[in-house]
């Protein structure tokens, strides 16, 4: 019997080191990635080592329009929109932003053809969770080659509608020129009320001042000056009837919130004339007429001076 030996058929594989284009592997350490490529640890993929590192630029933006929001609809979503130096993949989270350090899921990022825009449709469930006030806005844009660069810009929330300021209410009451008193505290027939107020915001568009009772009546703008807004209304024929009066202001702001404040007791109209005393013997002299309710309207007859249109003029007979 012939010696058998035995024979041993070794395999050989090649090992290919090199990583596809389209492929990408994530890493947590330079010792994970193949030869010629390092890890970038913020991305925790494998990039080339001799890959450029000059970071994306911001050729315009970002910009968010409109800067400031609400939750009335045609005021409840805004956009960011920004172009970049270089293209980034929209669809490889290459390209971030943040509103209020919070990536949205309901917010969508697209490529358009002059750059690209962010958009956040509304203002209701997780951007209302994040509370009115100012929010900041961080885009962050990633190149192929792992190069990260970030700009800010921000966004406002305003849920809140405008409201009169309490303190800033102020009732001026101009005398009708035929009038003998210099200062009245009422109104009759041919009285100018004067209202100024201020609201704790900027309003938007017209602003609706009348009485609601005992009857409406509509109260004109004057001027605005600073925060104040003045609103005049001169009562003329048929007067309105006897009473004290409330306001009603309606105003709303830059981004729709609307809000109706409700004035007490802002003035009080008396159109009544006083009735005649009696006069118990022919050719007496009436120096003082109680029914008028006015201690010092004598001393107001005879000081001589009236207040007409913001003036003091001297009485013609004085």
């Amino acid at each position: 019997m012939e010696n058998c030996h035995p024979v041993v058929i070794l395999g050989a594989c090649a090992v290919d080191l090199e990583v596809p284009r389209e492929v990408q592997v994530t890493c947590s350490s330079d010792d994970e990635c193949p030869n010629g490529y390092q890890c970038l640890i913020e991305r925790s993929r494998c990039i080339k080592k001799d890959a450029e590192r000059v970071p994306p630029e911001f050729i315009t933006g970002p910009n968010v329009e409109p800067p400031r929001v609400s939750r009335v609809p045609g005021y409840d979503g805004f956009a960011v929109t920004f172009t970049l130096g270089e293209d980034v993949d929209t669809q490889a989270a290459s390209l971030r932003v943040d509103v209020g350090g919070q990536a949205l899921e309901s917010c969508q990022m697209t490529s358009e053809s002059d750059g690209y825009l962010y958009i956040c449709p509304a203002t209701t469930g997780e951007l209302a969770a994040l509370g009115e006030g100012a929010h900041s806005v961080t885009v962050e844009a990633i190149d192929a080659a792992g190069n990260v660069t970030r700009e800010n810009t921000a966004v406002t929330f305003d849920f809140s509608a405008p409201m009169v300021v309490t303190n800033s209410i102020s009732v001026v009451l101009v005398a009708a020129p035929d009038n003998p008193l210099f200062r009245v505290d009422a109104i009759t027939v041919g009285t100018t009320v004067d209202l100024g107020f201020c609201f704790d915001e900027e309003v938007l568009g017209a602003i609706s001042v009348n009485t609601s009772s005992p009857v409406e009546l509509q109260l004109t703008p004057l001027e605005k000056s600073g925060c104040s807004y003045w609103f005049e209304h001169t009562i003329l024929q048929p007067a309105p009837p006897d009473g004290t009066y409330q306001v009603v202001v309606r105003a709303t702001d830059t981004v729709g919130n609307a809000n109706t404040t409700t004035l007490d007791d802002v003035f009080r109209v008396d159109v009544t004339p006083p009735a005649s005393p009696n006069v118990e013997a022919l050719g007496a002299v009436v120096y003082h007429r109680a029914p008028w309710g006015h201690a010092i309207a004598a001393l107001r007859l005879r000081s001589g001076w009236r207040l007409t249109s913001r003036r003091c003029l001297r009485m013609p007979w004085v």
